[in-house]
C-alpha cells in the first residue's frame, strides 16, 4: 500500500511510438498488503520519441523470455493493481515490459523453495552446534577435574594433570564367563607434561566404572601390567567354577592367587616362554604351572617329604622323582601336558585346593597323607579325562558329590579310611566304566542305590565298616564281572539275594557282622571261582547248603558266630581240597564232623569249638588219611574236647592233637 501510494496514477503511459498504448509494464506483486521480497530498486525512465514523462519502474520484477513477442494486446494501468489480490496469481495473468513476459506463480515458487533451503542450512548449522559443545563437555570431564587448564595441556588448579583416558579398559572376554575387567597398565606419559605430576593412585579401580584410579602400594603399576598379561589368559577360567575367584584375589598380596601369579610373573621364566609362545596348548599349559604351584603353596609344599623338583624354572613334566617301583609327583603325556599326578605319603596339608580341579588329569593319587582335610569338591566334574581317584587315609570330610556321576570315564575311585559321610549319590550308577569303588571305613548312611546294579564292569565293591542301612538290592546280581563283594559290618539287614548266584566271576564275598538273615542261599554253588566267604556274626539261620561243595576254589569259610545255623557239616565240603580256614565256631552245629574232611589237606585252621558237633577228631585231623599223608599244615585246630568245670559230662568230642580245647 505504502508502495501504491507513492505512485502517481495520473502520469502519463509510456508509449511505444505514436500508437502505442503503452510504453512500459511494470506488475507489482503484493500479497495481503506486503511488499514483495524483493528489495526496492530506482529504475531508469526509459523515454520513448519526444514524451519525456515516462512512469518509474519501480518495485517490479521483470522475467525476461525471449521466446515470446512483445504484444499490445494485454496493457495493465496502474489503477488495476487495486483489484483482487488472487488475481496475482491467476495461470493466464502475465506482465509484460519491453516485450519480456513474467509468470508471476512461478515466480512466487522459487522464492519459497529458496526459503525452504535456507532453514534447513541453519538447522544443520544448529545441530553441529550442540554437537560440539557436547564434545566440549567430554573433554572437559576427561581432564580429571583440572582447574583452569590452558590449551597448552598446563593446569593452574589444584587438580591432577590431565592425562589421555584409554579409549576402553583392557577386559578379559569368554563366552563361557561373563566379561571382565582387569587392571589395566599405567597410563603413557601425557603429550605435554606439567609441573604437576601425577600421584600414584590409591585404590583399586572399580570393575566395569571406568579408568581406575593408581593404587600407592608399590610395585603396583608394573606388576598389574603383567598380571594382566597372565589373566588374559587364566582369568575366564579362574573367574569361573569350581574356582570362583574374584579380580581382587589376584591383587591382594596375602593370596595364594597373588602370590602364586607373582611367582609366574616374576621368578618363573617358563611360564612367561609358554606365554609368549603361539602354541594351541599354551593355556592348558599355563594352567597345569599355575595349578601345581598354587597347590604346592597351599598344602604346605616345603614341608614334603619329597620336594619333586616343585617351583624349579623347570618344565613341570619334570617335577617328580622316583622311587622303588614307583614314580611320585608329575607325569605328562605325549603333548607335555600334564596328565596324572602321585603323591603318596608325601607329608601333604591342607585341603586340595579348588584350582587343583581345573587341571585336566587322568590320574589323582593323594593316599596316605592323614592331614589333608577339607572336603570334596563338586568341581571334580570339570576333570573329564579322570580316571582314577584316590585319597585313601586322610581326613577328607563331607559327601561324595552327585557330581562324581558326570565323570563317564572314571575307572577308580577310592576314599577308603577318610571321614566321608552322607549317602552314597544315586548318580553313581552313572559311571558306567567304573572298576573299583573302594568306600571303606567311613560314616556313609543311607541305602544302598540300585543304581549300583549299572556298574556291569565293576570289579571291586568295597562299602564296609560304614552305617548304611537296608538290605543288599537284587541289581547287584547284574554285576557279571564282579570279583569283590565287601559289605561287612555296615548294619545291612535282610537275606542274601538269591540273585548272588549270577556272580559267576565272584571271588571274595564279606557280608559279616550286619543283620543278615535267613538261610544261606543254595545259589552259593554257582559261585565255583569263589575263594572267600564271610558271613560270620550275623544272623544267619538254617543249616549249610551243600551246594557249597561247587566252590572248589574256596581257600577261607568264616560263618562263626551264628547260633542260629544249625544242622551237620555237609560232607561235600570235602570236596573243597584248596580250604585253608574253615571256622564254625559258636554255632548251632550239631552232628558228627564227617570224615570226608579229612580230604582238606590245605587246611590250616579249624575251629570247632562252642558247638553242639561230636566224636572222634583224630582219625579226621591227628593220623595220616588215606592218601598216606596228614594236615602237616594245620596249625590251630579247636573243639569241645574238654568241659572245663563240668563234672557230670563228658567232653563231646575227643581229640589228640588239637591245639585248644573247650
Amino acid at each position: 500500500r505504502d508502495t501504491m501510494s507513492s505512485l502517481d496514477v495520473n502520469a502519463p503511459v509510456v508509449q511505444h511510438g505514436a500508437d502505442a498504448s503503452g510504453a512500459a509494464v511494470a506488475h507489482a506483486r503484493f500479497v495481503d498488503g506486503h511488499r514483495s521480497h524483493h528489495p526496492p530498486a530506482t529504475a531508469p525512465t526509459e523515454a520513448v520519441g519526444s514524451d519525456t514523462n515516462a512512469v518509474p519502474m519501480a518495485d517490479a520484477v521483470i522475467v525476461a523470455d525471449e521466446e515470446q513477442p512483445p504484444s499490445n494486446a494485454n496493457v495493465i494501468q496502474l489503477g488495476d493493481l487495486h483489484g483482487s489480490a488472487s488475481d496475482l496469481f491467476n495461470e493466464s495473468t502475465a506482465c509484460e515490459t519491453n516485450g519480456r513476459k513474467i509468470s508471476c506463480k512461478w515466480a512466487f515458487r522459487g522464492i519459497m523453495i529458496a526459503l525452504a533451503v535456507a532453514i534447513l542450512i541453519v538447522g544443520i548449522a544448529i545441530v553441529v552446534v550442540m554437537v560440539s559443545d557436547d564434545d566440549a563437555a567430554t573433554d572437559s570431564n576427561n581432564n580429571n577435574g583440572a582447574v583452569g587448564c590452558g590449551d597448552d595441556g598446563v593446569c593452574s588448579g589444584g587438580g591432577s594433570v590431565p592425562t589421555p583416558s584409554p579409549t576402553a579398559s583392557p577386559t578379559i572376554r569368554s563366552s563361557t564367563f561373563p566379561t571382565v575387567t582387569v587392571y589395566p597398565a599405567p597410563s603413557p606419559p601425557t603429550e605435554h607434561p606439567t609441573e604437576h605430576p601425577t600421584a600414584h593412585p590409591t585404590d583399586h579401580p572399580t570393575v566395569g566404572a571406568g579408568p581406575p584410579t593408581a593404587p600407592t602400594m608399590a610395585p603396583t603399576d608394573y606388576v598389574y601390567e603383567q598380571f594382566n598379561d597372565l589373566l588374559q589368559v587364566l582369568g575366564p577360567i579362574l573367574m569361573g567354577p569350581p574356582t570362583f575367584n574374584q579380580l581382587e584375589d589376584f591383587f591382594n598380596p596375602a593370596t595364594i592367587e597373588y602370590q602364586t601369579l607373582a611367582w609366574m610373573q616374576n621368578v618363573d621364566s617358563q611360564s612367561r616362554q609358554i606365554l609368549d609362545s603361539t602354541s594351541s596348548l599354551r593355556t592348558e599349559r599355563l594352567l597345569d604351572r599355575y595349578g601345581l604351584a598354587f597347590m604346592y603353596l597351599s598344602m604346605n609344599g616345603p614341608n614334603w617329604t619329597n620336594q619333586l623338583n616343585f617351583m624349579s624354572n623347570t618344565d613341570v613334566c619334570n617335577w617328580y622323582t622316583t622311587a622303588p617301583h614307583r614314580r611320585i609327583g608329575v607325569t605328562c603325556d605325549v603333548s607335555i601336558k600334564v596328565s596324572s599326578v602321585y603323591f603318596e605319603g608325601n607329608n601333604m596339608t591342607g585341603s586340595i585346593p579348588p584350582v587343583f580341579y581345573h587341571l585336566d588329569l587322568i590320574g589323582v593319587n593323594f593316599r596316605d597323607n592323614p592331614d589333608i582335610v577339607g572336603h570334596l569338591s563338586p568341581g571334580i566334574s570339570s576333570m573329564q579325562r579322570l580316571q582314577t581317584f584316590d585319597i585313601t587315609n586322610s581326613q577328607v570330610s563331607g559327601t561324595i558329590p552327585s557330581e562324581i556321576g558326570l565323570l563317564s570315564r572314571l575307572k577308580h575311585f577310592s576314599v577308603f579310611g577318610t571321614a566321608i559321610e552322607g549317602t552314597l549319590a544315586t548318580e553313581i550308577g552313572n559311571c558306567r566304566q567304573l572298576t573299583f569303588l573302594e568306600l571303606y571305613g567311613n560314616s556313609m548312611t543311607g541305602t544302598i542305590p540300585t543304581e549300583v546294579g549299572n556298574l556291569f564292569n565293576l570289579n571291586t565293591f568295597n562299602l564296609g565298616s560304614n552305617d548304611m542301612s537296608g538290605s543288599l538290592p537284587s541289581e547287584i546280581g547284574r554285576m557279571n564281572w564282579l570279583r569283590v563283594l565287601q559289605i561287612k559290618y555296615s548294619n545291612i539287614s535282610g537275606a542274601i539275594p538269591i540273585q548272588i548266584g549270577t556272580l559267576g566271576q565272584l571271588n571274595v564275598l564279606r557280608l559279616s557282622g550286619n543283620a543278615i538273615t535267613g538261610w544261606l542261599p543254595s545259589e552259593i554253588g554257582f559261585l565255583t571261582d569263589l575263594m572267600t566267604f564271610t558271613v560270620h556274626s550275623a544272623a544267619i539261620r538254617g543249616t549249610i547248603p551243600i551246594e557249597i561243595g561247587n566252590c572248589r576254589k574256596l581257600e577261607l569259610l568264616w560263618l562263626y558266630n551264628n547260633p542260629n545255623l544249625t544242622g551237620p557239616i555237609p560232607s561235600e565240603l570235602g570236596a573243597v581240597t584248596s580250604l585253608q580256614q574253615l571256622e564254625l565256631s559258636d554255632t548251632g552245629l550239631t552232628g558228627t564232623i564227617p570224615l570226608e574232611i579229612s580230604h582238606l589237606i590245605n587246611l590250616e585252621t579249624a575251629f570247632l569249638h562252642n558247638t553242639y558237633l561230636t566224636g572222634n577228631l583224630d582219625p579226621i585231623f591227628c593220623t595220616p588219611n588215606e592218601h598216606g599223608s596228614s594236615m602237616d599244615g594245620l596249625t590251630d585246630l579247636r573243639s569241645d574236647c574238654e568241659r572245663h568245670g563240668v563234672t557230670d559230662e563228658a567232653p563231646r568230642t575227643q581229640c589228640t592233637c588239637c591245639t585248644e580245647c573247650s
